[in-house]
């Protein structure tokens, strides 16, 4: 028996080569499709995460602290007190960084215009290693503000520095109502000068030490939203019970990444339909393209598979030889398909695609988040294995269409009209 399965893949193989175009037709259909299919979904991932990993640093961290009502209702006078709760915090395993910054919005004007502008206080020593918009990269004139001075200092995004008509060492007046309601109005300086890509940080943005824009906010020591930045994701799930409950006892609560960001989050989930949706007219492809080159070489050989079944083959038997046939074709299509998909990935794993020259030389934007302009993959091991599997089982069952037809075929038929 096992002597009798070798002969039929042995003939399987010998009859795939007599027409080597088709085979090569065939096996370019199902390499291609599991190439693109295994390299696209890898260089999809490494996407979302690097919008992930930017994103959190730049937003409420991987897990985010407010006041219980502040995400929803953007009050300045939602804050928490942090200072301790910071020190706790950056004791726990898997925590990387602690940010807590405030948020203050309000108008900022010159003698040439008045613009709508928000204040972000931050612990900027900390985040400049961090947060991608204090990259040095973008801070095109200036510095990052010293902290404690008379007059604050403020780091301002490109477009609102041209609007204003500023630059480094210019003044500049910020109005905006404290959380006790009252109205404030300071001078402040330009410290540095930034240029992001993105009109909300260039234009609407103003960078300024957290204990300045506390004592602007009325409430030292106060801050909007503590940012904890994690080593990796996958830790979100162990440590949000232990964060919750410390931020819980100072009235507090600890929300997700995707809660604390919805926009980000909807984006990617979005962006991941759309590749689905992509994966599955490469599976309709795939399957189309298949039965298709099948239906072909079955019909072309119609005649030589009555002359067998006179000269005493069974229908099972052709049936099998076609099954083998198709079989080995899917395995090796897919197997070659999948070497191609991994050094494509390896590749864009390693040395990624530049896409500076087509941005300017700038970031990436990709929902509200800066993305270095180098994109790449990821090693999604579970998606490479279920997707190729998936593959070769719709190779295969593409074969059952045109094995039907053979099945169906008399001899007499076979010689008489074909």
């Amino acid at each position: 028996m096992r002597d009798g399965r070798w002969i039929w893949l042995r003939l399987a193989w010998r009859n795939l080569w007599r027409q080597k175009r088709r085979t090569a037709i065939q096996l370019a259909v199902v390499a291609g499709s599991v190439l693109i299919a295994l390299w696209y979904n890898n260089l999809a991932r490494g996407m979302y995460a690097a919008m992930i990993r930017d994103g959190v640093r730049s937003g409420s961290g991987h897990i985010g602290i407010y006041h219980p009502n502040y995400l929803s209702d953007r009050l300045v006078r939602q804050t928490v007190a942090p200072d301790g709760l910071i020190d706790e915090l950056r004791k726990l395993d898997h925590v990387v960084a602690v940010m807590p910054r405030v948020m203050l919005p309000g108008v900022a004007r010159s003698s040439y215009e008045l613009l709508p502008v928000a204040i972000v206080g931050a612990d900027l020593d900390t985040e400049q290693a961090i947060n991608p918009i204090l990259d040095a990269k973008r801070l095109v004139a200036g510095r990052l503000p010293s902290p404690g001075k008379r007059t604050v200092q403020a780091v301002v995004g490109a477009r609102f520095a041209e609007r204003l008509h500023l630059r480094v060492g210019s003044k500049f007046v910020f109005n905006a109502q404290n959380a006790d309601g009252e109205l404030i109005a300071t001078a402040m300086r330009v410290a540095g000068i930034v240029r992001t890509g993105l009109q909300e940080i260039d234009e609407g943005t103003l960078l300024v030490w957290r204990q300045d824009a506390a004592k602007l906010l009325g409430r030292p020591g106060h801050a909007h939203e503590i940012a904890v930045l994690l080593d990796r994701p996958n830790s979100i799930a162990e440590l949000l019970p232990e964060v919750q409950a410390r931020a819980a006892a100072r009235g507090a609560k600890a929300f997700r990444w995707e809660e604390a960001m919805p926009g980000l989050a909807s984006g990617i989930r979005m962006d991941y339909a759309f590749l689905q949706a992509i994966v599955f007219v490469i599976f309709v492809l795939v399957a189309i393209g298949t039965v298709n080159i099948l239906v072909m070489a079955v019909l072309e050989r119609i005649r030589e598979f009555g002359i067998l079944r006179a000269l005493g083959m069974e229908r099972r038997q052709i049936g099998w030889l076609v099954l083998n046939e198709a079989v080995l074709v899917s395995l090796l299509g897919v197997a070659i398909g999948a070497l191609l998909g991994f050094a494509a990935t390896w590749y864009t794993w390693k040395y990624g695609i530049d896409l500076s020259e087509m941005m300017g030389g700038g970031s990436v934007e990709m929902e509200g988040v800066l993305v270095e302009p180098i994109m790449r993959a990821t090693w999604d091991w579970a998606g490479m294995a279920r997707l190729t599997g998936v593959l070769l089982l719709l190779s295969i069952a593409a074969a059952l269409y045109p094995l039907r037809l053979v099945l169906r075929v008399g001899p007499a038929d076979a010689v008489r009209h074909y």
